[in-house]
């Protein structure tokens, strides 16, 4: 029975792990130290200068609900969600990049993370 649920859950712990690893890696440009443009993300995102607070829509405008914490961790799911695209999961309510697809802040938002790499 363990070998029947570790064949069903281990898919899900490759995704989680990579999702992880590349959510962490983005946290490396989510500060003006880091990124001379992050205060462009901060307003295309609705944060105020501090990153402490926004005006954005939970259930659209994030890659994850837990986008909405905080400036950094908005920007660290949308980078994972970019260089996921259809694959980043949000383990704690099932979301995936077609839960955000018709927002048009999430769009402006992946289209920054374009820029940011250099395909803009």
């Amino acid at each position: 029975e363990l070998e029947a649920i570790y064949t069903c859950v281990k898919p899900l712990m490759k995704d989680l792990l990579t999702s992880t690893l590349i959510h962490e890696i983005g946290h490396n440009w989510d500060t003006a130290s880091e990124n001379r443009t992050i205060n462009e993300f901060r307003r295309l995102s609705g944060w105020s200068a501090d990153g402490e607070t926004h005006s954005a829509n939970v259930n659209t405008d994030f890659a994850r609900e837990y986008g909405a914490d905080s400036a950094i961790e908005d920007f660290a799911t949308t980078f994972a969600a970019f260089y996921m695209p259809g694959e980043y999961i949000d383990y704690n309510n099932g979301w995936t990049t077609a839960n955000f697809n018709s927002s048009a802040v999430m769009q402006v938002k992946l289209t920054y993370m374009a820029f940011l790499d250099g395909r803009v």
